[in-house]
């Protein structure tokens, strides 16, 4: 009598097997199919009612498994099955037994995050690994391309409203930013004395930096300061920082500056800036949106997230699918999560 059994899974997705009674025991659902030769004398259950894992017919005290699978989102392990209120079927010989598969029905929503709205005229629901209706209304804005569609989270994450700092944490974005950028952020100081850089660079002969002391203001290249008059408080503000058009806008109010090129090229922090090799004005606050533009495609998205296996809170970036974290000391404070 073997005591192994060995399959490969074919194909991504969730199993369903369902057998009511020996003549459903190969049962066909999709074309998706897979089949093991088992050559024994025993018992094997039949009634089987699991879905999402794997649910095969045979006794377990009396045969030891090996599941291969090709993809680790599938569910493969039989000795979590729930077999509850099987029947016996005695099986002796060759019997073949063939998994059947469906695909996993995916729910979609289309956020545009410059109306700060849901699409409507979308598909918002698909097949796993089928294809979907995207908007049949193109995303417009002023000044920029629409790139494009992107999913803004994957499931190892999950979306807060916006993290917190409390004067140690910073994040280094890794772009170096040029007179063709745009910066924009949304953000909120912890108190309406805190003095700090929300963002930017500074060395000499060269900032760029957006800071919070009494007033909001930047400075240019050449350290002149661009005072936006606007009074340091507790609400969310925004901040879109324009280079290519030598313009400092906080809210309604906006201001100018004299064009300039960068020279040096060293990274952009945030929640500080970067400052002669290390980080100066660390911001005491918090931050829901922070976006760089280039020549009108978004090169940095960052949207506010927690890493599930670990709880580790940051920063999570669409462009690059990569997860920025603290690089300073202490950790940041996790908004409420997004419903």
């Amino acid at each position: 009598m073997l005591n192994l059994l060995q399959f490969q899974l074919k194909k991504e997705g969730k199993m369903i097997t369902k057998t009511q009674g020996s003549a459903e025991t190969r049962r066909k659902l999709h074309t998706h199919t897979h089949t093991h030769t088992h050559t024994h004398t025993g018992s094997f259950l039949n009634g089987l009612k699991q879905i999402g894992t794997i649910c095969f017919a045979f006794l377990f005290s009396m045969f030891s498994t090996n599941l291969f699978a090709t993809d680790p989102n599938i569910a493969a392990d039989a000795t979590t099955a729930n077999c509850d209120n099987a029947t016996l079927e005695t099986y002796s010989g060759t019997s073949n037994l063939q998994a059947n598969w469906t695909p996993n029905l995916i729910s979609l929503s289309w956020y545009n995050e410059n109306t700060k709205m849901t699409v409507q005229d979308a598909a918002t629901t698909c097949n796993y690994d089928g294809s979907l209706i995207v908007p049949s209304t193109v995303p417009t804005r002023t000044g920029y391309t629409f790139d494009g569609w992107t999913v803004r989270l994957p499931g190892a994450y999950t979306e807060l409203q916006y993290i917190q700092a409390s004067g140690t944490q910073y994040i280094d974005t890794g772009i170096k930013l040029s007179n063709t950028d745009i910066v924009e952020a949304e953000f909120k100081n912890s108190t309406s004395s805190e003095y700090g850089a929300l963002y930017g660079v500074y060395q000499v002969g060269e900032s760029s930096a957006f800071y919070a002391n009494q007033t909001y203001y930047g400075y240019d290249v050449s350290n002149n300061k661009i005072n936006t008059n606007v009074s340091v408080n507790t609400n969310w503000h925004s901040v879109v920082h324009n280079f290519v058009e030598g313009t400092l806008k906080v809210d309604a109010v906006v201001v100018n500056f004299d064009a300039f090129t960068f020279v040096n090229g060293v990274s952009n922090y945030l929640f500080a800036r970067y400052y002669n090799g290390s980080y100066g004005y660390p911001f005491k606050g918090a931050v829901r949106k922070y976006r760089i533009v280039r020549n009108g495609s978004t090169v940095l998205n960052l949207i506010p997230a927690r890493r599930k296996n670990d709880n580790v809170v940051g920063m999570y970036d669409t462009v690059s699918r990569t997860f920025l974290t603290n690089s300073g000391t202490g950790t940041f404070t996790a908004g409420p999560v997004v419903q």
